[in-house]
């Protein structure tokens, strides 16, 4: 068990929710339903860092997770995401100034937002992912685009660059300091702007988002705690909000420069009142959501990823409570759900199963699945988590 904050090293900690036997991956494409039903746990100590509001796994063991070819999580098959994405990529530029600039991304994955960020600034683009896979990107987009298959640490090589993005990866790493550190000294070498994106953590205690919590996951930042950890290792940060119907914190900062504080900074208070009603809220949410899908017959889940896991696993939803997961990711059909062993398959397979319940794992995408079930003459129930 870790005993002291990742981010500030203070000892003042509480944990707040306990969960055995997670699932340590949640985004590998599993096509084997044997090997889905036996994937390895661990076990989840989510813990509050009174000091700085930090909120973290402490009984995260790093070498349980995997990152290879066969992790993907994507989101570039949703319209409405790729579209969000596109602005937000373009508005990043224009605010940076980073026209016919460089712009590196540290975990870029398939590369969708760095193909974006670089199309809206005429300029170049690097990334670095151990799971990026050609095939994503347009033919035309990669020609300003180079990929690097490994991880980002002290042995990257030396690249030159812009800008410096860090999107849905610092929540990964447990070794949180070291790592943003290793991204800030980087972009103080070359003079470059910084962005971060990743989850937002008052919007899931709120919410009581319990799919929103898993293995991979061992940080779990609000804005605030962000910009104290950032701004601690010498970051000025210039710009902070929360995005995309606020599930994600988008921050960017200038190494070096004295910045005025932002008022979503101020959140200790805020966060540490949401802790307590979380922890009290948190089993008569699962209650209520397993009583709902137990009043149906054929329910499904519509969303094969990080959520979908979650939420199966914490329901204790296996074949014989929940028999399909729908994705309109092509590349996760013919998978299996790690632990609970759902088959994961197209729309298409609905025409057939026409289930009686549908579970949207983002609330964000519902017209989107009510257009793609009326389609195919789908006359299901549809709520959204």
């Amino acid at each position: 068990m870790i005993t002291n904050c990742p981010t500030c090293q203070s000892s003042k900690l509480g944990t707040f929710l306990e969960q055995k036997e997670i699932p340590t991956n949640s985004y590998l494409m599993l096509r084997d339903q044997d090997q889905a039903l036996s994937y390895p746990t661990g076990n989840m100590a989510l813990t509050l860092c009174d000091d700085c509001g930090y909120i973290f796994n402490a009984a995260f063991i790093p070498d349980n997770t995997e990152y290879s070819e066969s992790y993907e999580a994507s989101q570039g098959s949703s319209k409405v995401f790729m579209a969000w994405l596109e602005v937000m990529a373009a508005e990043f530029v224009k605010r940076n100034d980073l026209q016919g600039k460089t712009i590196f991304e540290v975990g870029c994955g398939q590369g969708e937002f760095l193909a974006m960020a670089t199309r809206a600034s005429g300029g170049k683009g690097i990334g670095i992912d151990p799971a990026y896979k050609p095939g994503f990107i347009d033919e035309k987009d990669a020609l300003n685009l180079e990929f690097i298959n490994d991880f980002f640490n002290e042995s990257t090589p030396q690249i030159s660059f812009d800008a410096i993005a860090h999107r849905h990866t610092l929540e990964h790493i447990i070794d949180v300091a070291p790592h943003s550190n290793l991204v800030l000294q980087a972009a103080a070498k070359n003079e470059a702007k910084v962005f971060f994106e990743l989850p937002e953590m008052k919007r899931i205690l709120t919410d009581l988002a319990f799919w929103d919590i898993y293995y991979e996951h061992c940080n779990y930042f609000t804005p605030g705690s962000l910009s104290r950890l950032l701004r601690s290792q010498g970051l000025g940060v210039t710009h902070l909000a929360t995005e995309y119907d606020d599930q994600y914190c988008c921050l960017e900062g200038v190494m070096g420069e004295k910045t005025e504080i932002l008022p979503l900074e101020d959140d200790l208070d805020e966060v540490k009142k949401l802790v307590d009603q979380f922890s009290i809220n948190f089993p008569k949410q699962m209650e209520e959501l397993g009583n709902t899908v137990s009043e149906f017959s054929k329910p499904i889940i519509w969303g094969a990823g990080s959520k979908g896991t979650s939420f199966l696993t914490n329901l204790g939803l296996g074949m014989n409570e929940l028999g399909l997961v729908v994705d309109i990711d092509k590349h996760k059909h013919g998978t299996f759900m790690a632990k609970t062993g759902q088959p994961v398959q197209g729309p298409d397979a609905l025409i057939e199963y026409q289930p009686d319940l549908v579970v949207a794992m983002n609330s964000i995408y519902l017209d989107e699945i009510q257009a793609d079930l009326d389609s195919r003459g789908v006359n299901a129930k549809l709520i959204g988590v």
